[in-house]
């Protein structure tokens, strides 16, 4: 079943879960917010992001209502919905709530140590714009590595976290200059990937097209060029053509293509990618959660 299907299939199935802790419960309970967070994010990995910003801002006021101030709820469904908000460009929004989700999860000590690498990891993708429109990448480096070390000591190795920290440390080292630094961390992201989520899931596809743009620095064009086509195939089979990953990879295909002096071909590409995010409104990259 590709990754749409199951989407829809997990949305129907949450709907029916959120309805039934609702009849029995109420709102606001914490079991029924618990489910309601849950598909909250399932609306968000579909690119539905305004529903999926409004569901989740509908259960924080939840949360107000019943629990208290400092409930480690209140900062989980906080960070989720920094992750929604970054998803549209509304990083300042997005920075400010997990800068304090991660000063909650540390202040949590030993209990709040996953969680904590969560926020780390959500924190690091989703700060340091600079004045000229650039990136802080080497700013977030010391984030990423200190998630990667709590990820590793608390997480099986088949964890979708530790894989999705390791990806995500290859990623700023890259961007930061370290191409070498960041060859190993890519070749673990795919192998933890592969073994947790298999080679047709579209967090697979993301590693891909992340380690399409190292190849690219390293001067193997060719496969390069592949790897990103084979990405972006897989996220088109597994989400639809339309879904907003698919709109980011064909992006990163046609800014290789631009940056090797074809350019016609990646504007084209480029253009088509852009047209398939901006219909659901997104802009930056996909956060970590």
């Amino acid at each position: 079943m590709a990754e749409g299907d199951s989407l829809g299939l997990a949305d129907a199935l949450a709907t029916r879960v959120t309805a039934a802790y609702q009849a029995a419960y109420g709102p606001d309970h914490p079991r029924t917010i618990s489910a309601r967070s849950h598909q909250a994010m399932i609306l968000n990995r579909q690119g539905q992001y305004d529903q999926a910003q409004a569901a989740q801002r509908s259960l924080i006021a939840s949360i107000d209502r019943t629990l208290e101030p400092d409930h480690p709820m209140h900062a989980e469904a906080t960070g989720a919905l920094a992750v929604m908000l970054a998803e549209v460009g509304k990083d300042d929004e997005a920075e400010a709530l997990l800068r304090g989700e991660v000063a909650y999860q540390r202040s949590r000590g030993p209990d709040g140590r996953v969680a904590l690498a969560r926020a780390l990891e959500n924190y690091a993708v989703t700060r340091g714009k600079t004045p000229d429109g650039g990136m802080d990448w080497a700013g977030s480096i010391p984030m990423l590595r200190e998630a990667l070390a709590i990820a590793e000591e608390r997480m099986a190795p088949g964890s979708t976290l530790l894989a999705s920290v390791t990806n995500n440390l290859a990623v700023y080292l890259m961007r930061d200059g370290q191409v070498d630094a960041a060859e190993p961390y890519f070749q673990r992201s795919l192998a933890l990937q592969r073994a947790s989520v298999g080679t047709a899931h579209p967090d697979y596809a993301w590693a891909l097209m992340t380690y399409a743009q190292q190849l690219s620095y390293r001067g193997r064009r060719a496969e390069a060029e592949r790897t990103v086509v084979r990405a972006t195939r897989i996220m088109r089979a597994a989400l639809g053509p339309e879904h907003p990953n698919v709109g980011m990879a064909m992006i990163t295909h046609g800014t290789l293509l631009v940056r090797w002096g074809r350019t016609d071909e990646g504007m084209r590409i480029g253009r088509e990618g852009v047209r398939i995010r901006s219909r659901s409104g997104a802009v930056g990259g996909r956060a970590a959660r």
